[in-house]
Parts: structure tokens; sequence; C-alpha cells
């Protein structure tokens, strides 16, 4: 699989964002002090790009990133990490840091940079060692897979009539039924979620977030600017939560449509009525 696949397609990225490993095996990582993320300068200097560099990827792909987990943290909270008084100009220079507020990236963010930044040769290599992994456990599941389908399929075709081919046809039925059977492990699910998290746990091919975003519209589920409409929000199917962004020195405010587990249930059993799931 070429690693700039990762550049184009999200919801191949969504599938990689919890290998967060990668990033320390490709080089250490410096977070700011007490806590663990990066400010856009450390980033930049991370992937050895300039600081415009990510931040046009930022104004490309902030509504991704926030997903995973990028945040403005105010300054007066940054001053109280630092002791005070002691963040001087010098220092807000040297880690990137705004006044106004300052755009950080936990690991898992940071590594969605990396799956979005074209002219660097370090997020090159993350994208790669996210595929080699892949690759490494495709192989293997396959194996595995294959051998688990034979085993069921060899046991109806042995079992004699009754209860036990009865039992037998079952299990291969449930087998077979995956996207059911990922759906129920889910549900021990908690709290809303992003369209990212919910289409990434559907896995229905060539369903990432933003074809998410446009079938649930088409359903009427949500409205062109992708919020659901009044009712399914009373109806606890989804839930709408403000999050702040900035766009170059500019702070923009984003309405993120999250899904409840309520919501998830609903929505799930309405896409296999329509021969999706």
């Amino acid at each position: 699989m070429q690693p700039d696949r990762l550049l184009e397609d999200e919801r191949l990225r969504q599938q990689h964002i919890d290998k967060i490993e990668v990033l320390e095996r490709i080089k250490n990582l410096f977070f700011l002090p007490k806590t663990e993320a990066m400010t856009t300068t450390m980033a930049a200097r991370f992937y050895e790009v300039d600081r415009k560099t990510v931040q046009k990827v930022i104004e490309r792909h902030g509504q991704e990133l926030a997903d995973n987990g990028a945040y403005i943290e105010d300054y007066s909270s940054l001053k109280e990490k630092f002791g005070g008084d002691k963040l001087s100009p010098a220092l807000r220079k040297e880690y990137g840091i705004n006044t106004k507020g300052t755009v950080l990236f936990p690991k898992r963010a940071l590594l969605n940079l990396g799956m979005l930044i074209q002219t660097s040769e370090i997020a090159q290599r993350v994208r790669t060692a996210l595929l080699d992994i892949e690759e490494g456990a495709d192989d293997e599941l396959r194996v595995r897979e294959l051998t688990r389908e034979q085993e069921l399929q060899l046991d109806v075709l042995n079992a004699k009539e009754g209860v036990e081919h009865t039992l037998a046809l079952k299990r291969l039925t449930e087998y077979y039924d995956r996207y059911k059977q990922s759906y129920e492990q889910f549900l021990g699910f908690k709290g809303s979620m992003t369209m990212a998290k919910y289409a990434k746990m559907l896995n229905i091919r060539g369903l990432g977030r933003n074809k998410l975003f446009e079938l649930l519209r088409n359903l009427g589920y949500l409205r062109e600017n992708n919020e659901p409409y009044q009712q399914y929000v009373d109806q606890g199917l989804f839930e709408v939560r403000a999050t702040k962004f900035y766009k170059g020195t500019e702070e923009v405010m984003h309405s993120q449509t999250l899904v409840t587990p309520k919501g998830a249930d609903r929505i799930f059993d309405r896409l296999r009525e329509e021969g999706l799931g």
C-alpha cells in the first residue's frame, strides 16, 4: 500500500489514528512542560517544516484535527503550567505560545498531522511505518480468518442432522455477520462520539466521516450545515457541541455534531434497512 494514500483518504487515516507509538519510533518527542502536547511551532520542528506549513494543514483540516484531540488552551492556563509570571517573552517565542490562546496537539492529533503534511520527510516516514504495521497485521489476520472460516464450514458439513447441524450453521451465520458483531462489541461505549469515530466503528467500505455526513443528510437526520434537526436532538440521537479553533490568528467557532449511543443504535438499524450495514 502506498504511504501517500493516507494523504488522500480520511477513512484510512482514522483507521490508523490510535497507533501513536509510531511517533516515538521515528523521532524523540518533546512536549510543552506539564503537558503531553506540542504547540504549532513545536509540531513544525518535529516534522522539520516551517510553521506556515502546519498552519495551512490546520486551515484545511481543522475539524479533523479537533476530532482527534487538537484543542486551544488559554494563555492564563499555560502561564500556570509555567509557574505564573515565569512565562517570559523569550519562552513564548521558543514554544510558540500565543497570548490569545494556543493550539495544542496531543499525540493523536500530532500523528494526524503526520498523515496530512506532504512536504516532510519525517511525516513520510510516519506514514510508511503506519502502513507497514497494517500490512503485517492484515497478513496475519487473513490467515487466521481463513482458517476460522474453513473450520466453521467443515463443522456444518460434518454435523449430524438435527440440533448439532442447527448449532453449527448458527455459528457460521454469526461469523459472517461481522458488522452486527462489531457493533454489539461497541455498545459498551459510554458517551457521545464524533462522526469520524462512528464511521470507523461502522466499518463500511468507502464510508468515512464526510460520506457519513452526506448519508445522514440524505436520510433526513442532518441539515445542509451538518447539524441535526432539533427533533433528533430532542430524541437523544445527537449532541451538538461548540468547539473553537484558530484559522491563522482568527478564532473560529465550530459546531460539532456528535452521535449518542442511542443515536448510534438507531442509525445502525436504519443503515441495515437501507442495505448498508
